[in-house]
């Protein structure tokens, strides 16, 4: 088993990087040559974050420390249905890291080099074999061609669409990085698309629920700046501008007795779902009031308490178990708090309290375990806002390609995606749009520290997922995956393959960290494809 844990170890590679020091990318020094692996670091005061990826997935880094240039982390793995973790201790030395690794109850370490990545050409290792003739016959046969991006004229070349989706209770679209103008463009023409052609009345986007409130008062009339509840600065954009202005005149129509609705279904900073809970409280249980307010100063009232992730396991223990309290506290005395105030204040006064719960799992561990409970919490807050609509209503999703999947990622198998926990809930009715893309410009954070700015990437390897759609010669188009022909066609998509993925930062020091295997016929229903892009335009 040690010995597999080694290998595994080994031949795994992509991260992060930002600036000197141990941030960046490190390889393997084996005799044998390239391992295909890559290690990826990066550096924030004495805390380490970063992956350990092998082509197939990628392992987080958690409890990573650094003191000068000395440094440990852990990852956890699980082999064969055995969980174990992997605990690595090392110097760095120059363009060196030196690291001994252990495995958690088991006798023995092992020693290795990693020497650090030539910035200017690490690309070339993911470079795959050209797709089976029979792969690109299909796609071209198979494709469904669309005319523009652009949320203007009717939606005829989108009509193959509609039948595709018209079973559809929740459509999740996803997003490559979130700094991709064509991507929002699209996704602005495919919800007035699912509006005028399927009935659909409600938005969601990867924001803050209780902050969003404010967002959907814009669309339904009401006299307000909505931007800066948007939260993420990704979505203050010229083009979320127009979309929200679109909703709000469709609204304004009285021929339209269904209203547009927008909700942000994220729960990553609790501070005013806290705010809301102390204020209710204060109306409805002044006691109750005292109690949340004591718990809610150890959590604190922003996305990251670094205090809070540090504490104890027992004070982290207390803290979820008083907030469990204060929840059922909500149901115990609803008739109570009902009575004086109102049914629809108690809902929103509770879910509030829902959204620190949520919170605190993230924050007691901004790790593994918190990426899976953001995932699910956003996928049962999805549940919880279309639960409050009438019968029936349908809800299209604006998320990052990551959360809207809806296949766990190979290398952690427990953290099933937003997409996976809507697939438990509503089954093939809950329907998955990933986004990929050949070359282009976007936005995103520089993490060498710069600030956002604009970023340009050339083709994606050959070989790869995003180089085989460009090949086709169409510079966008939709590809349902969920009806492939078996044989050579079927494995192929179902098999690991490069799909360049961002989220909000990106490094061009490192661009090969931004280059995952994606199993897409695993992970997606529809998969969008742009060849060329351009960064989003913000406000």
């Amino acid at each position: 088993m040690k010995t597999m844990v080694v290998a595994l170890a080994l031949s795994l590679g992509v991260l992060p990087a930002a600036r000197a020091g141990i941030d960046g990318q490190w390889l393997p020094a084996l005799p044998t040559g390239p391992s295909g692996s890559v290690l990826e670091l990066k550096s924030d005061g004495d805390r380490l974050t970063g992956w350990l990826s092998e082509p197939d997935g990628k392992l987080q880094i958690s409890k990573g420390v650094i003191h000068g240039t000395t440094f440990s982390f852990e990852m956890a793995v699980n082999i064969k249905g055995q969980a174990l973790t992997l605990l690595y201790t090392g110097e760095l030395s120059g363009d060196e890291l030196h690291l001994t690794l252990t495995v958690r109850g088991t006798p023995g370490e092992e020693r290795m080099t990693m020497r650090r990545v030539d910035p200017k050409g690490p690309l070339a290792m993911f470079t795959e074999k050209a797709a089976p003739e029979e792969v690109t016959a299909w796609l071209k046969a198979n494709a469904i061609r669309l005319a523009t991006v652009e949320a203007t004229g009717d939606f005829a070349d989108m009509a193959p669409l509609k039948a595709r989706l018209e079973d559809a209770r929740i459509v999740g679209m996803g997003e490559a990085t979130h700094g991709t103008r064509e991507f929002q463009q699209f996704k602005r023409r495919m919800f007035r698309f699912l509006v005028e052609q399927l009935g659909f009345t409600v938005f969601g986007i990867e924001a803050n629920w209780p902050e969003s409130l404010e967002v959907n008062r814009y669309v339904l009339g009401a006299d307000v700046n909505p931007l800066p509840s948007l939260g993420f600065g990704w979505w203050q954009t010229e083009d979320m501008m127009a979309l929200l202005h679109w909703m709000r005149q469709y609204n304004q129509d009285p021929a339209h007795t269904r209203k547009l609705k927008f909700y942000g279904f994220d729960m990553q900073v609790p501070g005013l779902a806290e705010s809301n809970v102390i204020d209710y409280l204060g109306r409805v249980d002044p006691d109750g009031r005292v109690d949340a307010a004591r718990v809610f100063d150890v959590l604190g009232p922003w996305g990251e308490n670094k205090e809070y992730e540090a504490a104890s396991a027992e004070v982290k223990r207390l803290t979820a178990a008083s907030l469990a309290a204060l929840l059922r506290r909500f149901d115990e005395r609803k008739r109570d708090y009902i009575d004086r105030s109102s049914q629809e204040a108690w809902t929103v006064a509770r879910q509030n309290m829902v959204i620190v719960k949520q919170s605190e799992l993230k924050l007691a561990d901004q790790g593994e375990l918190g990426r899976a409970a953001r995932d699910r919490s956003m996928g049962d807050n999805v549940k919880w806002i279309l639960d409050q609509e009438p019968p029936g209503a349908k809800m299209m999703l604006w998320a990052h390609n990551g959360h809207v999947a809806t296949a766990a990622p190979q290398d952690s198998p427990e953290h099933i995606p937003m997409g996976g926990r809507l697939r438990e809930l509503y089954g093939d009715r809950a329907v998955s749009c990933g986004f990929v893309f050949q070359q282009g410009s976007f936005r995103a954070v520089d993490m060498a520290g710069n600030g956002v700015n604009s970023f340009t990437v050339g083709p994606s390897p050959g070989g790869s997922l995003d180089a085989t759609f460009a090949a086709l010669g169409m510079p966008l188009f939709a590809i349902d995956l969920r009806q492939l022909p078996t044989g050579k066609v079927a494995d192929w998509f179902v098999a690991p393959h490069v799909s360049r993925q961002i989220g909000g930062g990106y490094s061009e020091a490192t661009p090969g960290v931004w280059l995952h295997r994606m199993r897409a016929a695993q992970t997606y229903d529809l998969l969008i494809f742009v060849d060329r892009t351009t960064p989003s335009k913000p406000l």
